[in-house]
């Protein structure tokens, strides 16, 4: 019988599935966001914050702040204390101008002034209405707070979705290369009420505040001293402005800044692509031809069976050679193996410093960041609680940085401080280890000793190398904290800028431990004790 068809050979692979492309950010539109804006044609129709000027009608009305479904709408400010009174407010005819609870609106730059009484605070409830009275519930919004700063302080009521203090979300952080910034959230409830929610006060340092000209182009230092709200379907929530002595008068509000970044709602996950079809079925196999069944002994084979027509058997043919057996097709080459990825290249140094301020808690672990970055002098230091440092400490080493935290925060008497500050070491220690001092101009050019194949000796420094640091001279030139510390060689001490002496060259010290596994921080089970752990921090109530 003839030899069955070879089989078919498989069907190929389908091709792998295109790589996923990026979706670009959304804008306002794409997430609902609604803008509130405080430029014209906005303006104040009506300015009785807790009955101040008189007993009736006890608010104050900003009109046109914003549009939505086609029609304008008001913003309308009501003290959230029992029936909407302040004892604390004062009339037009006791403060003036700038009398407590009254507010100011500034139409160039956007922004409206809420003045507050020493020692007291003001919490007041903003809603969004219709002009005929009916409440306008925003999709989503951004609120910001900013100038807070000299004494003051700011509540807000557990009612927003997230927030932005400074450079850093959900906490407070300089922005930028700012170390001085709002400090807490604390959890709070202002008298008179039964409201929870969170307290940022004024860094201690920061005296004065520049205005806000433009709400979206805040400097680093107006960012750092600001705090910007995202709510969502909402047509109110309550704030509070506070003054906790005779520092600054008054606080400053608008609706979107540079401060942080709106928070879309998630994107609905993408559609899954249609199965593959199933390859098709191979053709069934033939079956192998039947044989007679084995013949008895003496038994003789029947004739075959002959055909219709009777005519003589053909002679059978001489037979021929076997043809040789067709080899099985070989089966399809696999396709080529994918190259490999390429290897990510090194988080850069300015990353690592700006991601390990972002996991600070407090401005001390901020400095401590700083301290393993750049290093730290020795002398009187002006930022919070901090004490006179007795040396220099070279940059990028761990266990210069811990002593340059005991050093700095030592004169308090809190070793929490310490601890904090320890905590920004470790973190650079550990995700930025590749970061290396500068070489010191004064250490003559050696070859390492014995490695295996020992690298070039580097050539000694030209005078097209980088300038050595300028003079106290050149620093005295700057006047200003703020001008003084964008300058890298330049620092702010006792109220002058001199400049920054250079570390001396790194020590060779023993590698730092390896950071504690996750299993150890788990085990604490109070905000209390994980914060008395050096490499642990307390997050979502774990």
């Amino acid at each position: 019988p003839p030899s069955p068809p070879p089989p078919s050979p498989p069907p190929p692979s389908p091709p792998p599935p295109s790589p996923p492309t990026s979706s670009p950010a959304p804008s306002l539109s794409e997430c609902d966001a609604v803008t509130i804006t405080f430029g014209a044609p906005a303006g104040i129709s009506h300015n009785n914050v807790g009955g101040r000027n008189s007993a009736s009608d006890k608010y104050a009305l900003i009109d046109k702040v914003g549009t939505f479904d086609g029609q304008h709408y008001n913003l309308k400010l009501t003290s959230a204390l029992a029936n909407g009174d302040d004892p604390n407010c004062k009339s037009d005819a006791e403060g003036g101008a700038e009398a407590p609870c009254s507010i100011a609106i500034n139409s160039a730059s956007g922004t409206v002034d809420f003045f507050i009484r020493k020692k007291e605070i003001h919490p007041v409830t903003f809603s969004f209405e219709f002009d005929s009275g009916d409440p306008v519930t925003l999709p989503l919004y951004s609120f910001s707070v900013f100038d807070v700063g000299n004494e003051e302080y700011l509540w807000a009521a557990a009612e927003h979705d997230t927030y932005f203090c400074g450079g850093c979300e959900t906490s407070c952080c300089g922005a930028g290369n700012e170390t001085d910034h709002l400090q807490g959230p604390t959890s709070h409830s202002p008298d008179g009420m039964t409201a929870s929610g969170l307290r940022w006060d004024a860094d201690p340092d920061v005296t004065s505040v520049d205005d806000v000209t433009d709400p979206l182009s805040m400097t680093d230092e107006q960012q750092s001293n600001s705090v910007r709200f995202i709510y969502s379907d909402r047509s109110s929530f309550t704030l509070g402005f506070g003054r906790s002595s005779s520092g600054g008068n008054r606080q400053q509000f608008a609706g979107e800044t540079n401060v942080g970044a709106l928070i879309c709602p998630p994107p609905s996950p993408p559609s899954p692509p249609p199965p593959s079809p199933p390859p098709p079925s191979p053709p069934p196999s033939l079956p192998p031809p039947s044989l007679p069944p084995p013949l008895s002994p003496g038994q003789i084979a029947p004739p075959p069976p002959s055909s219709p027509l009777s005519s003589p058997p053909p002679s059978p043919p001489p037979p021929s050679a076997p043809s040789p057996a067709s080899p099985p097709p070989l089966p399809p080459s696999p396709p080529p193996p994918s190259p490999p990825p390429p290897s990510p290249p090194p988080v850069d140094c300015d990353a690592v410093y700006s991601n390990c301020r972002n996991e600070q808690d407090y401005s001390k672990g901020d400095n401590g960041c700083l301290a393993y970055k750049r290093g730290w002098s020795g002398g009187s230091n002006n930022c919070h609680n901090c004490g006179t440092t007795t040396r220099d400490y070279v940059c990028c080493d761990l266990t210069e940085c811990r002593a340059a935290c005991t050093d700095l925060y030592d004169d308090a008497g809190t070793p929490l401080n310490i601890e904090r500050c320890m905590q920004g070491c470790t973190y650079m220690d550990v995700h930025g280890s590749h970061c290396k001092a500068p070489p010191s101009p004064s250490q003559s050019p050696q070859s390492p000793p014995s490695p295996p194949t020992p690298p070039p000796t580097p050539p000694p420094p030209s005078s097209s190398s980088s300038p050595s640091p300028p003079a106290d001279s050149d620093c005295s030139t700057f006047t200003t904290k703020k001008k003084c510390q964008q300058r890298e060689s330049c620092r702010w001490k006792k109220k002058k800028c001199v400049a920054r002496p250079s570390p001396p060259p790194p020590s060779v010290s023993s590698p730092p431990p390896p950071p504690p596994s996750p299993e150890d921080c788990s085990i604490f089970t109070t905000k209390k004790k994980c914060k008395q752990r050096e490499a642990c921090r307390w997050k979502k109530k774990k």
